[in-house]
């Protein structure tokens, strides 16, 4: 992003300091490190994660007590276990290992071969519980782990510590192992739930969907948008396992109903607004902290090539011309102001406010008016740099919106064939025995479409080309969210 000619000098050591603590600079105003700068990666934990929760009612901390840590880094597991004040786990103890590593340790399979192996049995509804014996030989050993870990799901409280680097203390740097470990769990649980499933073993199926649900809500308290989309992805995840479920349980309403019901006791998710505005937004303030205290560069941060010499925008936001105070206002008006859609950098841009920029450090008169407008376009370029692609996240979060009460319809839609023998003309035909309303789509504005047919019925959204492609729901060509029910 960064062209080579804009690297300086370095700079002489300084000790700036600490910017005004506000709302309207720092956003967070406490807790303070000893400089009197805002420790942004406790203050995330203090707003998002139940930080005062005991490691009894801590999901997190059951997770991490029954899974494989090897690929953890080892500073990084021994500073989470000392926060949580967790002992190490005992040597031999059983815990979940990946299917990949149990298939090349146990069958001979190479890694890619497993991994395939996985994928394919995470694709296809079971009709035979022995069709994968490889898998069945895993989940068997895996049983005790996954059952623990299936408790730990119901505890009411989610907190996975931050862990900084001492090195490269900036929040961008923090490692966050525990999203994969999470995706290992979720999807060792949904084909679990599938095998049980495929066993009529209904109410045991019911116990590992619901442990993944309740897994995605909780993580929905991640203080990172990645974390809530690996949230998301876990929830789409056993939303396939679900409608399996559906188009099994003809005769079983009272699975069903008991499904329905363990739902819907799950607590509500967390808004990605608040995420968005606020773990996001601490990520950049962070990372504008950091260049202004000498700990990275604006080249380290977006080239990842080290710490270089000083660059003209580091030099200019250590620069005695430069007002901290007002870099970190405009941040987080720009933060506010502008759309995400518009997050584009042009080259153009950027090369204006270096060439402004170098102006200013090199010692041009001072200009009261140009250095506010440098202050502006740097604080733009940051946001418009460092803010995720919020829009495409927005639409993933109005999908699980939509997957849930596609669920909800056809939990009523089973329900009601149990009890006529056959599916509805409509959906308002549910109204108000099995659903309080026929839900609007979001996408469309219209009510989710629904029709029978000889193989049973279906129920969709238009998704988000808001195209009604007559419920064509293959992924690579942006085709209709849809729910599927054959008899």
């Amino acid at each position: 992003i960064l062209p080579a000619f804009t690297t300086l000098p370095a700079a002489a050591d300084q000790s700036p300091s600490a910017p005004t603590v506000s709302r309207e600079t720092t956003f967070y105003v406490e807790p303070l490190d000893s400089e009197g700068y805002v420790d942004y990666a406790t203050a995330l934990e203090m707003d998002f994660g139940d930080t005062d929760a005991a490691n009894r009612d801590n999901a997190f901390a059951g997770m991490l007590e029954n899974i494989s840590t090897l690929d953890w880094p080892a500073e990084h597991l021994d500073a989470v276990r000392r926060r949580l004040q967790l002992d190490p786990v005992p040597d031999g103890a059983i815990v979940l290992t990946s299917f990949e590593t149990f298939a090349t340790e146990n069958h001979g399979l190479t890694n890619e071969a497993a991994r395939d192996l996985f994928e394919k049995v995470l694709r296809e509804d079971w009709a035979d519980a022995d069709a994968f014996p490889g898998v069945l030989a895993w989940l068997t050993a895996m049983e005790g782990p996954l059952d623990q870990i299936c408790a730990a799901f119901r505890r009411p409280s989610y907190f996975a510590p931050f862990v900084q680097d001492p090195e490269h203390p900036e929040l961008l740097n923090c490692r966050l192992p525990q999203l994969g470990s999470s995706r290992m769990v979720a999807k060792a649980l949904a084909v679990r739930a599938r095998v049980r499933m495929a066993r009529g073993a209904w109410f045991e199926a019911i116990d590992d969907i619901v442990a993944v649900a309740s897994l995605a809500t909780l993580q929905t308290r991640e203080t990172s948008l990645i974390g809530v989309m690996v949230a998301h992805a876990n929830r789409t995840l056993i939303h396939d396992s679900i409608r399996q479920f559906l188009n099994q349980t003809k005769n079983r309403p009272d699975a069903v109903v008991r499904l329905r019901a363990a739902l819907a006791d799950l607590p509500p998710q967390k808004s990605l607004h608040r995420v968005i505005n606020r773990g996001e937004r601490a990520f950049v303030l962070d990372t504008l902290q950091h260049i202004y205290r000498g700990t990275t560069t604006t080249q380290a941060v977006f080239s990842g090539r080290g710490k270089p010499k000083t660059d003209v925008l580091t030099a200019f936001i250590r620069a005695g011309n430069s007002d901290f105070d007002a870099v970190l206002r405009e941040a987080n008006e720009a933060w506010d102001r502008l759309p995400p859609e518009l997050d584009v950098v042009s080259d153009e841009m950027t090369m204006d406010l270096l060439r402004r920029a170098k102006q200013l450090v090199d010692g041009a008169r001072p200009n009261d008016d140009e250095s506010k407008r440098v202050i502006q376009l740097l604080a733009e370029w940051f946001v418009k740099s460092m803010r995720p692609a919020t829009p495409a996240a927005l639409v993933v979060d109005q999908k699980i919106a939509i997957q849930c009460q596609l669920e909800q319809v056809g939990f009523a839609l089973v329900l009601y064939e149990a009890e006529n023998g056959r599916f509805p003309s409509t959906l308002s035909k549910l109204v108000p025995a099995h659903i309080d309303e026929v839900p609007i789509d979001d996408f469309s504005g219209k009510p989710m479409i629904y029709r029978r047919d000889r193989a049973g019925c279906i129920v969709y959204s238009v998704s988000e080309d808001r195209e009604d492609d007559g419920g064509l729901d293959d992924p690579s060509k942006n085709g209709d969210l849809v729910l599927r029910i054959t008899r």
